[in-house]
Order: C-alpha cells, then sequence, then structure tokens
C-alpha cells in the first residue's frame, strides 16, 4: 500500500506488534514501526529488543511466545 495510506489501515488495529525473532541481527535494530505505533496511539506488544526495552514503560515485551501470547491478551485489554 502507498504510505500515505498506512495511517488509516492503522486506525483499524487494536494492537500492533513486533514479533521479531531475537538474534544478532535484530539486536542491533531500531523498529521504526514502534514510533509509527505510538504516533497511532496503539498499544504495542514486542520481543525484547534492546532499543524497544528502552520504552518499557510503553510496550508490552516479551522473551518467548508464551509470553508474547499473553501479552497480546493484555495488551488487547488495555
Amino acid at each position: 500500500i502507498p504510505y500515505a495510506a498506512v495511517p488509516k489501515y492503522m486506525a483499524q488495529f487494536r494492537i500492533a506488534l513486533i514479533p521479531f525473532r531475537v538474534n544478532p541481527l535484530t539486536l542491533a535494530t531500531n523498529p521504526i514501526k514502534l514510533f509509527e505505533y505510538f504516533s497511532c496511539g496503539l498499544p504495542v506488544v514486542s520481543a525484547a529488543l534492546p532499543e524497544v526495552a528502552s520504552f518499557r514503560e510503553f510496550v508490552y515485551l516479551s522473551r518467548s511466545p508464551a509470553e508474547f501470547a499473553a501479552q497480546v491478551t493484555a495488551a488487547l485489554a488495555e
């Protein structure tokens, strides 16, 4: 979709996800989508990446698939 249409689609989201596998590449990643999600006021569930963890008070962080699923449930209840 065109970038200009992204907010229209994101307005339909209840939560936003950053389900990255944690590996050397993603440990060095600063996911720009985090800031896009924040700008739309969405609860965010993310793998526990260092750059995301600095926003831990605003993000549901997870360290395992089971914890990720539990955090999705928590975020949906927000």
